[in-house]
């Protein structure tokens, strides 16, 4: 991609994208293409597309505010504009369509038919001056952002808008007030207090024009578990009322009611809206969550964005802990100091009031988790770009070691479990090396948790500072069968692969192996290390019908590794696929196996010897090579493959008879050349034999000859008569 910035044309990017691949099943959407343009525009472009931005989101900002207030003057029947286009009907007809619908009340799982209608709807609305003219302007300015990286799109209407769009919540707000909309009595006017926006400088928050009226009634039983603190308690009561809190209640009840989303109803994109809702209220959890979800891979995954709520979750979490009876030793902390090394210069921690406890023992947890991974501020609004360095916070696993510490002895026991983790993979060790005895020491220091048990199973499984011991290992990861899906899936999937290993009696394998494949195949974006374990279920029939093509395309989904590259050209080659493509796969299979043996011998496996070798004995990517092949059965079966020297013993005993097949043709071939020796000879003494013979023969006939000659001219003499040629001259 080349930036072009001449004087003569607006600041934009050519965009070269090539495959070499003659015929290939891999290509890129045309929105996998435009979010490339974008992503790189946004890098390269960054100033100046900030210039339009800006006015860009407050256009959208003031759109939601009129939008919010047409609605207000309809409800009091204020705006002409508005009652002529008799919405009071509309929204009663879209109201009962609505509520005849089943499932969830937001425009993403209503009927087709019931969209329509709210599509519609948002268009005809669309046409009051008031809204036309906003739309126009946002239109204006979102052009002159797509023209960096493509020719602008013509101005669509609002019911155009994806689920991508910042606009898209105009339809969640039109279902809203329709479900609300009383055409008589008029219902009260909000105040103003309850329509103040508290705003965000990302331009993607979600405006709480999304508010219900003031006077929305909730039955009296409802309003009382908003204020409850047991989670669970609480829970069970959304899920028997089905019903969310008010918009204008307190950051808390947005946040549980986010978490209840996300969690037990399994809506997050619902949860993201209750996030936003929160986290403009200052809720500092919500902007974590928010946080992680712009961070991970998927439609909404914005860097930028993610790393901004991190940077404002991280500065939160920390106001937070000034509160704290233990500041001292926080302070020590913050400075680098380990948590013992705090304790032994500012003494033992103090106990916290009860109600600070948790949220400072959770806020220490949560600064854990964020230097755990680091924030990388690229560009964020109203920031000079010479500031930015001091927001940067780079990876420190020592101090998230200690903020663990201290959240776990404040009483926060998760925490154990990520301090387990951080010895786990050997990131307080200098040489990066495994602790496994003090992980397992914290892993075991919260045993009720479900996360540590399956830890603690994985590393009793595999021998990893235990004994291994896989009946053991069973018991564990069958107490996190119904923790939560990534649990249970990840649970049933390693108790299926020990059965299938024959290291556990085949009770129910197929059975896990299917729980597992359900809960990874409903999340439209799997990490890559799942789309294999899918693949090889769909490779043998694990838990799925067998169906190589399925495999064919996790194993494509997944990270390009050699090890994959191997099986797609394997897997191809069963259902009899492009010769070219097989042979591509193979070739690049076989020259990153030959990299990794030459750069990385000490993770050089037993299956990767073997699959080279594979490959120059049948030639799979590369010319055919004997001696190659079996050099690395050899380098196989010194790694302990007993398949290698199952090979190499059926190479020597065809090579053996292969030897005496050779021994015997040269055997056949010799008597062959003798007997045509002898049979040549013999022909040549009867060639010769028989013209001896004809030379006598003439011989004897030409004396013969000459003697009745002389006889028949003495003849002639004595009669008197003449010669033959005396006769001929006369």
């Amino acid at each position: 991609m080349l930036p072009c910035t001449t004087q003569k044309h607006h600041p934009h990017a050519h965009f070269i994208a090539y495959s070499t691949a003659q015929k290939s099943r891999i290509y890129l959407s045309e929105d996998a293409i435009e979010q490339l343009k974008s992503e790189f525009v946004s890098e390269i472009f960054a100033e100046e597309r900030y210039q339009i931005f800006a006015p860009r989101e407050e256009a959208r900002q003031q759109l939601e505010d009129k939008l919010e207030a047409l609605f207000t003057q309809l409800e009091q029947n204020s705006n002409a504009a508005v009652t002529d286009l008799l919405l009071p009907e509309k929204l009663a007809a879209l109201r009962k369509s609505i509520e005849s619908a089943s499932g969830r009340h937001v425009y993403k799982y209503l009927p087709k038919d019931t969209k329509a209608m709210v599509d519609k709807l948002l268009d005809e609305i669309s046409e009051v001056p008031e809204i036309k003219e906003l739309l126009a302007e946002y239109n204006k300015y979102q052009q002159q952002l797509e023209a960096y990286y493509k020719t602008p799109d013509e101005p669509k209407p609002l019911s155009a808008a994806t689920t991508r769009s910042n606009l898209y919540p105009l339809k969640n707000l039109v279902v809203q007030y329709a479900l609300q909309f009383e055409p008589s009595p008029p219902l009260t006017p909000k105040t103003e207090n309850s329509s103040a926006k508290t705003g965000s400088t990302s331009g993607f928050s979600y405006s709480d024009a999304l508010d219900e009226p003031e006077n929305v009634q909730m039955n009296e039983p409802f309003k009382a578990t908003w204020k409850t603190n047991d989670i669970s308690s609480w829970r069970d009561n959304m899920k028997a009322q089905s019903s969310s809190p008010p918009y204008d209640g307190t950051a808390e009840e947005k946040y549980r009611y986010a978490q209840y989303l996300r969690y037990d109803e399994k809506c997050p994109q619902e949860a993201i809206l209750w996030y936003n809702l929160a986290e403009q209220l200052g809720h500092t959890e919500a902007a974590y969550q928010l946080a992680q979800h712009y961070l991970q891979k998927g439609e909404d995954q914005d860097v930028e964005l993610g790393n901004y709520y991190l940077l404002k979750a991280k500065l939160g979490f920390e106001d937070t802990l000034l509160d704290s009876v233990n500041a001292m030793q926080l302070q020590a902390i913050s400075a680098g100091n380990t948590y013992a090394a705090a304790i032994a210069d500012f003494g033992p921690l103090e106990a916290e009031e009860k109600k600070q406890q948790h949220a400072i023992s959770r806020a220490a947890y949560f600064l854990g988790r964020i230097y755990t991974t680091g924030i990388e501020i690229a560009n964020i609004d109203g920031i000079e770009s010479e500031d930015l360095p001091a927001l940067q916070v780079a990876t420190d696993p020592h101090k998230a070691a200690a903020y663990f510490e201290f959240a776990y002895r404040s009483g926060y026991k998760h925490a154990a479990y990520y301090l387990g983790n951080l010895y786990f993979h050997g990131k307080l060790s200098p040489a990066d090396k495994p602790d496994y005895e003090r992980a397992a020491g914290w892993y075991m220091a919260d045993t009720e948790n479900p996360y540590c048990q399956f830890a603690l199973a994985k590393m009793i499984e595999h021998g990893q500072g235990f004994t291994p011991n896989v009946e053991t290992a069973e018991i564990l990861y069958r107490k996190c069968l119904n923790a939560n899906d990534y649990l249970t899936a990840e649970s049933s999937y390693a108790i299926a692969q020990m059965q299938n290993n024959e290291q556990l009696p085949l009770t129910d394998m197929q059975k896990l192996y299917k729980t597992a494949a359900e809960i990874w195949l409903k999340d439209d974006h799997p990490e890559s290390h799942i789309h294999l374990r899918l693949a090889r279920m769909y490779e043998y029939g694990l838990g799925v019908p067998e169906d190589l093509s399925l495999a064919i395309d996790h194993y494509k989904a997944a990270l390009k590794t050699p090890e994959t590259e191997y099986k797609l050209g394997q897997l191809m080659q069963r259902i009899d696929g492009d010769a070219t493509e097989i042979y591509a796969h193979y070739a690049a299979a076989r020259v990153g196996m030959l990299y990794a043996e030459e750069h990385r011998p000490t993770s050089a496996t037993a299956q990767q010897a073997v699959r080279l070798a594979t490959m120059y004995r049948y030639g799979l990517g590369c010319d055919a090579d004997h001696e190659t092949a079996v050099h690395w059965y050899t380098v196989a079966a010194e790694r302990g493959s007993i398949y290698a020297q199952q090979r190499l013993e059926v190479m020597e005993m065809q090579r053996i008879r292969q030897e005496q097949r050779a021994a015997e043709y040269a055997e056949k071939q010799q008597q062959q050349q003798n007997l045509s020796f002898a049979a040549r000879l013999l022909n040549t003494i009867g060639n010769a034999l028989r013209r001896q013979t004809l030379r006598d023969q003439q011989s004897a006939t030409v004396t013969t000859d000459r003697k009745q000659r002389r006889m028949q001219r003495r003849l002639k003499r004595a009669l008197g008569q003449k010669e033959d040629h005396e006769q001929i001259f006369q």
